[in-house]
């Protein structure tokens, strides 16, 4: 198929994404996580939001999810900010779901909770992560290790836990 033919918007909405360059637009906390698109409704945000603790957060707020937010977040706390974006990057339910960084905005038990719930409601879909965050990668079922651009090893947590790249990386 030519890349021409391609409809881009369909695309977007195939490919979730939470990268560390992300930011908060000036708008509303719903306006920051449907971005424009009107299919999306609280029966899409409302599972997402209560899975990654945002809700409790949003439920404390004046306006709620009609809280005015500053152009890059500067009106709410990081971890606030960071959940907004996690929402925005998996209400569509994306095919294909790419996130990059330690997720440290969420305590250890948080992690556990919200990876659970990202690789139960992304079960079928592709996810591709980049982290040392051995919280995060012991979930996952193949980890792939890059040194110097190039493939190092894949495998398993297990598999590869007593390599000693993969101890560098992850310890």
């Amino acid at each position: 198929m030519p890349v021409g033919s391609l409809n881009i918007n369909a695309i977007r909405c195939k490919v979730g994404h939470f990268l560390a360059d992300e930011n908060i637009q000036d708008g509303t906390i719903l306006d920051n996580i449907c971005m424009g698109n009107n299919d999306i409704n609280f029966d899409k945000i409302t599972p997402v939001a209560d899975a990654i603790g945002l809700t409790e957060t949003i439920q404390k707020m004046p306006k709620g999810y009609s809280t005015h937010l500053v152009s890059e977040g500067r009106n709410i706390s990081k971890s606030t900010k960071s959940k907004i974006i996690l929402a925005r990057s998996l209400i569509f339910n994306p095919a294909l779901w790419l996130a990059e960084g330690e997720f440290m905005f969420l305590n250890r038990r948080e992690r556990h909770k919200v990876f659970d719930f990202i690789l139960t409601y992304l079960k079928e879909k592709t996810v591709v992560i980049s982290t040392s965050d051995p919280i995060i990668a012991e979930k996952c079922d193949r980890i792939i290790l890059v040194k110097s651009g190039t493939i190092y090893a894949a495998g398993s947590f297990r598999e590869l836990e007593n390599d000693s790249y993969f101890q560098e990386i992850f310890y």
